[in-house]
């Protein structure tokens, strides 16, 4: 719906208030989308801050979300005024937006009815299914919520080594610089919901090694500028045995140095708006060929930087970094690759 910054805080206020309690608010999200409260908004946050993930999460998601989550708002409690005005707002709002909508295409009656089927993306291929399950659970072993100041998410990483960790410079760019201290930075590994829906473990913690500085490149659009930064761990999380994973070790990612094709599928594992895990499904829009650089239409949020990039085989091939209406942004790991290979194990 594109709600305003201010919209989406006064209708957390007003949402919060209302619902009064976080047990409240976390039945209005279940009975508005059949889905636990902890999948959209970290249980760790204050009221206010809950409901206004949830109205950030809704209002991305489809245009009547926001609506949705008002009215099962509204069945907790009829008689507030406030959730009666919004609703009114909210529904206006959606009927602007219709109104401005072009008409779906009508069919064309001289195109055939149908054709041969054929492969349209050579590369994305098929995928066996239970192979598909098998390595989605071992890429999220490798991902985690990079984190500083007692817990406060700030974005998302991955292992590429025992105790090698990729993630965007930008998230952490005041570490590196001195400004920041690096004792408060942490990676959290296995951050998300768990088997029964609606608990989150608190998952396996490091802190950085004392030499945790390996290697960097600042942010930007140009050939070199390929916004990652390289982190040591003073820990080997990557050598762990994993109970999810019935006792295997869990493993670092092998970056794949593979030019992306437009139209193929994309799969990012991230940390939106450092929430407990979550999977976000698109496709590969544009090329930037000279700086290696992918424009994609795969769901980010804020804490989605430094996200991995999966191509339909669950081979990565790419690292997010950044956010636009145009499309989001990611950097194929090529020439990333040319600048880490000799500090990653094996050379890989």
């Amino acid at each position: 719906m594109n709600l305003t910054g201010a919209d989406r805080v006064k209708l957390a206020q007003i949402l919060a208030k209302a619902l009064q309690d976080y047990a409240t608010l976390g039945m209005a999200v279940d009975a508005a989308f059949n889905m636990p409260l902890v999948s959209i908004a970290a249980p760790n946050l204050t009221l206010d801050q809950a409901a206004y993930q949830v109205v950030t999460w809704a209002d991305a998601r489809a245009p009547d979300d926001v609506l949705k989550f008002v009215e099962a708002a509204r069945d907790f409690n009829s008689a507030n005024p406030e959730l009666t005005a919004i609703a009114k707002y909210v529904t206006e709002k959606k009927r602007q937006i219709e109104a401005n909508q072009a008409p779906d295409l009508l069919p064309d009656p001289a195109r055939p009815a149908g054709a041969p089927e054929r492969i349209l993306h050579r590369i994305a291929g098929f995928v066996n299914v239970l192979q598909f399950r098998k390595l989605q659970m071992k890429r999220e072993a490798a991902v985690c919520r990079m984190e500083m100041q007692a817990g406060a998410g700030e974005g998302t990483g991955f292992l590429v080594g025992p105790n090698l960790v990729l993630t965007n410079y930008h998230v952490f760019d005041s570490v590196w610089d001195g400004k920041s201290s690096p004792k408060d930075v942490v990676a959290r590994f296995d951050y998300k919901v768990g088997p029964d829906g609606v608990t989150v473990p608190a998952g396996r913690t490091c802190t950085l090694a004392e030499d945790w500085k390996v290697a960097f490149s600042v942010k930007g659009e140009g050939a070199e500028e390929l916004d990652f930064l390289l982190l040591r761990l003073s820990e080997a999380p990557g050598t762990d045995a994993v109970a999810e994973l019935a006792g295997a070790k869990r493993d670092w990612l092998k970056l794949m140095a593979r030019d992306i094709e437009k139209g193929e599928p994309l799969v990012i594992l991230q940390h939106p708006l450092t929430r407990p895990m979550q999977l976000a499904l698109g496709s590969v829009m544009e090329i930037h060929a000279p700086q290696k650089r992918v424009i994609h239409d795969v769901n980010t949020e804020p804490g989605s930087s430094g996200s991995p990039c999966f191509d339909a085989q669950w081979n990565p091939v790419a690292l997010h970094y950044f956010g636009a209406k145009a499309g989001n942004r990611a950097v194929m790991f090529g020439p990333i690759l040319a600048q880490i290979q000799p500090l990653l194990p094996d050379g890989k």
